[in-house]
């Protein structure tokens, strides 16, 4: 990433932490835990993505499985509402 700063992942992780910062601001998500939230997201997708390369799933993730995924991602990073 260093190498390649405005690499289409390095803009893509980038985006996605300065929307989740944006989202701390706003409390709806958990102080500091942008980094690590974008991480994980980003990380997690990567994976499915080679999981469905080498034919994991028959090749294919169900959405709901992406879906499912992702929501457990944002439960551990979003704040209780009130």
């Amino acid at each position: 990433m260093a190498r390649y700063p405005e690499s289409p992942l390095n803009q893509l992780v980038e985006g996605l932490q300065a929307w989740l910062k944006r989202l701390e601001a706003r409390g709806d998500v958990v102080e500091g835990a942008s980094p690590a939230v974008a991480l994980a997201l980003v990380g997690t997708m990567a994976s499915l993505a080679i999981f469905e390369r080498i034919g994991v799933h028959g090749g294919e993730t169900p959405e709901d499985m992406v879906r499912q995924v992702a929501a457990v991602i944002w439960r551990g990073a979003a704040l209780a509402p009130g």
